[in-house]
């Protein structure tokens, strides 16, 4: 019995280890701007005490209220759980930082989101994909 129980244990543990890779940040939309060389473009700043990410965002893709709260995911492999999900985005990261905060720019369909967090575990290379995916917070 007890071996049975490790077994299933070490089985649960690398099954977990494998889904869970996503990184999900609570955000507040702090800021929205209209970006004025493009119309229906709009410049989004969300932020938290551990991450800011800031995106343009089409208007007519999804709409960012301000001061509401979200919650972003971001992974290497695709996010599940797509009926809960307000925007579902894949893109590439195009540069990389690591300083004080660790810094990611990912381009979505020449779109550029920026991701700034002090957290630094993240096994990224610039080129790779990455999905990334807004949800309401509740």
């Amino acid at each position: 019995m007890k071996i049975f129980k490790y077994e299933l244990r070490v089985l649960l543990l690398e099954i977990m280890s494998q889904i869970n890779t996503q990184k999900a940040f609570k955000v507040t939309a702090q800021l929205i701007d209209n970006v004025s060389k493009i119309p229906g473009l709009f410049h989004v700043v969300m932020s938290s005490h551990d991450v800011k990410i800031s995106m343009q965002i089409p208007k007519k893709v999804f709409t960012i209220e301000k001061n509401k709260e979200y919650l972003i995911y971001l992974d290497s492999k695709p996010i599940s759980n797509e009926e809960i999900l307000n925007l579902y985005m894949q893109g590439k990261i195009i540069s990389l930082y690591k300083n004080d905060k660790f810094t990611i720019n990912i381009s979505v369909g020449g779109l550029i989101v920026n991701i700034e967090t002090s957290e630094y575990n993240y096994d990224f290379k610039i080129g790779d994909d990455v999905y990334l995916a807004i949800a309401t917070a509740v």
